[in-house]
């Protein structure tokens, strides 16, 4: 079993290829929508997300070769395919922020459950009365 950042999307992926005698340059541009989960109410939503990237691939005979970043793919020079659908993955994930929460509307509500928010207020921490108890305690400390 794979977890995966999200399970429904509609991304249009284009990709230009700038084709060099040692490297080729693929220009990446990732633009639609993925659904993903509320942090705050937990319902699923439909986020925009825009990218764009470069990836670089270099050809190599040398069987150690290390990949010096994320932008760039080492492959064997008589390769004739690369696989890029794990660095698309991986780019629309990081395109993603990390606080996902409904959007909100003209009005400046938000589109979240609003059963589910009534239902956090009930369980909110309220804010405890200060503990003088406290302060005797760094008197003590700081004598």
């Amino acid at each position: 079993m794979y977890y995966s950042e999200f399970e429904k999307w509609d991304l249009s992926v284009n990709v230009k290829m700038d084709k060099k005698p040692s490297h080729l340059v693929l220009k990446l541009e990732i633009f639609g929508k993925v659904n993903v989960m509320c942090d705050r109410c937990l319902d699923y939503f439909d986020m925009a997300l825009k990218y764009s990237g470069t990836l670089y691939v270099k050809f190599s005979n040398i069987s150690n070769a290390v990949e010096e970043n994320d932008e760039l793919v080492i492959i064997p020079e008589n390769e004739y395919e690369v696989d890029i659908t794990h660095y698309v993955y991986e780019s629309i994930c990081l395109s993603l922020p990390v606080q996902r929460i409904h959007p909100v509307n003209k009005k400046g509500v938000s589109s979240c459950n609003k059963k589910m928010i009534l239902k956090l207020k009930e369980f909110e921490v309220k804010k405890q009365e200060f503990d003088n108890r406290w302060e005797k305690l760094k008197e003590i400390y700081s004598n």
